[in-house]
């Protein structure tokens, strides 16, 4: 969520460029953020939300793997304060990320599934949700806090997600540096710098490639539609030796 200080626009970085709806007056500051250069939207916790618009069944993951990450530093660590919400309403397989006072939480279909670890007011924080081969866990920065079995398949409403409140309101108050969410189950790393825009990738042709890499680790291998929009259910994370 960057952007000139006090913008009150905000842009959805993935190929679908989808249209965000702000309610409220969030807004883009350049003084508070994660890093040295970049600032982060502030949210009030009372009107302040956005949304996408239109058709989000791209964000339904079905029973594959997903991660959901937001980069956030609250100013009150009370009460309920939703971060991501893919719900249209409180029952069924949509998932809801939230803080339950300073504790991360993973919700859906109608319960908490699983939390742990916590929060503070004085720095930015990572929290994430990863679910992988039927696995959900939660992560604060870069440390998994809790996991569970989960077998659900998950759906998505439309208009969806809201981001830094719920469906049925429980307002995120403080900053948000970036709030993603992938179709593949990433790594957990803090970022060093602002979350990339997904840029487009040239069509090729259906084939075999030999690919040179001077790197060591976790590498995604992305496969991409003729348009160059990614094939998140075909997208592997491979260990380069």
């Amino acid at each position: 969520m960057q952007g000139a200080n006090g913008s009150a626009s905000f842009t959805d970085a993935s190929l679908a460029a989808r249209t965000i709806t702000a309610e409220g007056a969030p807004h883009i500051t350049s003084d508070v953020g994660p890093w040295s250069s970049g600032g982060s939207a502030v949210f009030d916790g009372s009107s302040d939300g956005l949304y996408t618009n239109g058709d989000s069944s791209d964000f339904a993951s079905g029973t594959g793997d997903f991660t959901v990450e937001a980069l956030v530093r609250p100013s009150s660590v009370s009460g309920i304060r939703c971060l991501f919400d893919l719900r249209p309403y409180g029952q069924g397989a949509y998932p809801l990320l939230y803080l339950n006072g300073n504790q991360p939480t993973c919700f859906v279909d109608s319960a908490n599934m699983t939390a742990g670890g916590s929060v503070g007011t004085d720095e930015f924080a990572l929290v994430s949700w990863r679910r992988t081969n039927g696995l959900s866990s939660l992560w604060v920065n870069e440390t998994q806090v809790a996991s569970v079995a989960d077998t659900h398949a998950y759906y998505a409403g439309y208009d969806r997600p809201y981001i830094a409140r719920g469906f049925d309101g429980y307002r995120f108050a403080g900053h948000i540096a970036g709030v993603r969410f992938t179709r593949v189950a990433r790594p957990i790393v803090y970022p060093a710098a602002p979350w990339p825009a997904f840029g487009a990738i040239p069509a090729k042709p259906l084939g075999q490639y030999a690919i040179e890499v001077a790197y060591t680790g976790l590498v995604d291998l992305r496969y991409y539609a003729p348009d160059g929009s990614n094939l998140p259910d075909l997208t592997n994370t491979v260990d380069v030796p």
